[in-house]
């Protein structure tokens, strides 16, 4: 796992556990704070938390919801009774719900006693963030709330990372499943997102104050703003031009592109 990313995850889970711990003894909860941050700055590796559980077990979804297929991994805890429900959406990988860093932090909060539930959601995943990524996670959201399959315990929270904060957001608002999110948690969001189009395809952070030397700007970064708005694209020719451009790029900035 990043080192960055680690770090943020580790400062934000306190909260989510504390949400769930709620009605607990704050050294209880101070104790199983400190085994769920151990586990998760671990990684693969040994922890106190790892010793002391057994592994969660994995399994997958699929459910619709309306005329609407989808499919997700849920990892339940082995050796005890679930404390709460997690949804939790992954950030820009083409991996999706099985990339390595999500599997991880999923099987961390499943051993810390949360039912973990893990969809693909297709936007993160082709690096094309829109409204229908909101529209699925609330499908998300829908169907565990219904405890269709009897898994869900509450309270049900949601969290997400990178970009998929902004259409987690607006599904948690939905006015059909607002009342039965209890927590909501975001991990390297975008505060504003002209700020964060700005800096990726410039380099120029409007929020730093300053106003002298502009960075170079990480490469790559105009190329995913593209890709993530190719559906605002009406001629389908125009559409597969721009994203072999993209791509192209993405795999070799100094690329041909003519």
């Amino acid at each position: 796992m990043n080192p960055l990313f680690r770090r943020a995850v580790l400062i934000l889970v306190v909260t989510l556990l504390g949400a769930a711990l709620a009605g607990c003894g704050s050294v209880h909860r101070g104790y199983e704070s400190m085994l769920l941050l151990g586990d998760v700055q671990s990684g693969a590796e040994s922890s106190r938390l790892k010793n002391i559980t057994e592994k969660p077990e994995r399994s997958t979804v699929a459910y619709a919801v309306g005329d609407r297929e989808h499919v997700a991994d849920v990892y339940q805890p082995a050796d005890r009774e679930p404390r709460g429900t997690l949804v939790l959406i992954h950030g820009f990988t083409e991996h999706g719900r099985r990339d390595p860093r999500l599997v991880e932090f999923a099987t961390s909060m499943a051993r810390a006693g949360f039912t973990v539930i893990t969809p693909d959601v297709e936007g993160p995943m082709t690096m094309a963030v829109g409204l229908r990524d909101a529209r699925h996670i609330q499908d998300t959201l829908e169907y565990v709330v219904a405890e269709q399959d009897g898994f869900a315990t509450e309270p049900v929270g949601l969290m997400a990372f990178s970009f998929a904060v902004g259409p987690a957001v607006i599904a948690a608002k939905a006015p059909n499943v607002a009342e039965d999110v209890a927590f909501l948690v975001a991990v390297g969001g975008y505060y504003d997102i002209e700020d964060a189009i700005t800096y990726v395809t410039t380099g120029v952070d409007p929020r730093s104050g300053r106003q002298d030397t502009v960075p170079e700007p990480r490469r790559e970064g105009k190329w995913v703003v593209l890709l993530s708005q190719l559906d605002r694209i009406d001629d389908p020719r125009d559409r597969e031009l721009l994203r072999e451009i993209a791509e192209t790029r993405l795999e070799n900035p100094g690329a041909q592109v003519d």
